[in-house]
């Protein structure tokens, strides 16, 4: 039997305890550099009131050209939903009834998508 595990957070101090945990005695070991020059992430911390303000000011003031893309991530589908309104894009989370439809549209279209770590 196969078996494929990805981690973008596991520190190589913690390998063998993965494979402790995970009993596994023989693997392959890909590791790839985190590095993307590509890819910019932005971390904000939004106070309880006025984050869907904060959410169209971060989404106005980045403005996305032709072709890219960004993702709100969210902590709750409800909040998923609610960012995706308020942007007019499309949300993924767990309980999607069409998730594969708001990816494919997404990629097609560029803009942004507002998700949960589904």
């Amino acid at each position: 039997m196969s078996m494929v595990l990805l981690s973008a957070t596991l520190p190589p101090s913690r390998l063998d305890e993965l494979r402790g945990v995970m009993y596994i005695s023989d693997f392959r070991l890909i590791r790839m550099k985190t590095v993307r020059p590509t890819i910019r992430y932005l971390v904000r911390r939004c106070p309880n009131k006025g984050v869907m303000t904060m959410v169209k000011e971060m989404a106005e003031r980045r403005g996305l050209r032709p072709g890219e893309r960004g993702i709100f991530y969210c902590r709750s589908r409800d909040d998923t939903e609610e960012v995706a309104k308020a942007l007019g894009c499309p949300f993924y989370h767990s309980m999607s009834a069409d998730r594969d439809a708001a990816i494919a549209k997404w990629l097609s279209e560029s803009g942004f998508i507002a998700a949960t770590s589904a």
